[in-house]
């Protein structure tokens, strides 16, 4: 199977030089969901399909700098590069050219650029339907094995890709299998990773059902998808997230007028109605309802209100002397242990948000270089409304959610579905602005 998928990344980065644009970037959204755990000679996947993407778009270049040049997609570029300079420069652990050229690697590359990739191939509505019609059989087939891991209590899938793998923060396939808070896996090495691309990609679909992009079979069967990952990854954040995701949504599409709030009011009967009858549903509710507990049992254990605040007060400790820039990139990982089993500050608790992260590494300059740019982002959604009321929105959504997530319980692959969604949605925005202009 690891020799299959990685011929089948092959084959998808060499088709970067001879499919049409939309379609490459609907490639980079097919890797987001089935294959982050492919691998090749020792670099994730997506490096080399971003690769051979970046080459097949040298013919394009001029334009593309020219868009981004004449867009703010360019100061968000700026600042990018601008945050990864100052990391370097602060940073012990990045100052030989190999672990630089790393770093810029997997934080610019192959995660935030993806922002920018998007948004100069993406223009039309016509691109993104086909970018959706691309996502569907992948968001299948994450299903199906999904749902083999929730009755084997095991993802073999996982199991298999991960087999060759050493690192300490890899979880198997059987990580959660006698676990007393079991967790679906799916394609992922993190639940939170499979639950997150189920979110973002049921924004997408009723995105496209409210637009008719989708046929209403195919939504409710894609929204069936979706919500299984989301419950059924085990994270109450996921499922927080996703829920305070469609309010906002629908409440800055519809304003929450009174057929909306009739809406609201059966599907929240149909949930009560749920929670009495279903037990998996009563136990995910009963999750959510203890995230801002302390309470440490095997049921239920997990992250909390007090804990966070132990955890910031450990980051706050450890840059002590440094808070403009932090202790540098990697220090929690190596310095503090983290990254191989051998922690040195327990207080610290995995440093599950990204803005302990970015204080505890990069300082107060790197986290607010890093809330600038989203702060941009969701400006420019806001006031693009008044051009695509439905497309913004759902840019705004996708937008805060991330941050939500981010803040709650860290970035892990958020980044990269995240950046490309948005991106594709920058980009339609950005063209329609401009011949509203015209």
């Amino acid at each position: 199977m690891v020799i299959f998928l990685r011929f089948i990344v092959v084959l998808m980065g060499l088709s970067m030089f001879f499919i049409s644009r939309e379609r490459k970037i609907a490639l980079l959204l097919i890797y987001s969901i089935n294959l982050t755990l492919v691998d090749l000679f020792d670099k994730p996947g997506v490096f080399f399909l971003v690769v051979f993407f970046v080459l097949s778009e040298i013919p394009n270049k001029a334009l593309d700098l020219k868009k981004i040049r004449e867009s703010f997609i360019g100061n968000i570029f700026y600042i990018f590069c601008l945050s990864a300079i100052l990391a370097i420069i602060f940073s012990p652990h990045l100052h030989t050219v190999k672990s630089a050229y790393n770093f810029v690697l997997s934080d610019l590359l192959l995660r935030k650029f993806a922002l920018i990739y998007a948004f100069v191939v993406i223009k039309n509505e016509k691109h993104l339907r086909s970018l959706i019609r691309f996502s569907i059989i992948p968001v299948f087939i994450l299903t199906l094995i999904g749902a083999i891991n929730m009755v084997d209590h095991e993802s073999l899938f996982v199991t298999k890709m991960t087999s060759h793998m050493n690192s300490f923060r890899i979880l198997s396939g059987d990580h959660f299998t006698d676990s007393g808070r079991f967790r679906v896996q799916a394609m992922f090495n993190n639940p939170f990773d499979y639950g997150y691309i189920c979110c973002m990609l049921l924004y997408l679909y009723l995105y496209a059902y409210l637009r008719k992009l989708l046929k209403s079979y195919l939504f409710f069967i894609l929204l069936l998808c979706c919500l299984f990952g989301v419950i059924m990854c085990g994270a109450r954040t996921v499922f927080f997230c996703t829920f305070i995701g469609v309010i906002i949504f629908f409440h800055l599409t519809y304003k929450f007028n009174k057929r909306i709030f009739f809406r609201i009011a059966i599907f929240l009967l149909i949930c009560v109605v749920a929670y009495e009858s279903n037990s998996v549903v009563r136990e995910r509710f009963n999750q959510l309802m203890f995230l801002f507990s302390d309470v440490q049992g095997d049921e239920y254990a997990g992250s909390s209100v007090d804990m966070r605040s132990v955890q910031f007060a450990a980051v706050m400790k450890h840059i002590n002397n440094s808070m403009l820039f932090g202790r540098g990139v990697h220090f929690f990982g190596i310095d503090l242990g983290w990254s191989t089993g051998n922690a040195v500050d327990e207080d610290l608790a995995g440093l599950e948000s990204v803005l302990y992260s970015y204080l505890l590494e990069r300082g107060f300059v790197g986290y607010i270089l890093y809330l600038v740019v989203w702060i941009q982002i969701l400006l420019y959604l806001i006031n693009a409304r008044k051009i695509d009321l439905f497309l913004a929105n759902l840019g705004i959504t996708i937008c805060l959610v991330y941050i939500l997530f981010a803040n709650m319980t860290g970035e892990m692959l958020s980044v990269y579905p995240t950046s490309l969604i948005l991106g594709c949605i920058l980009g339609i925005l950005y063209e329609k602005k401009k011949m509203h202009e015209n």
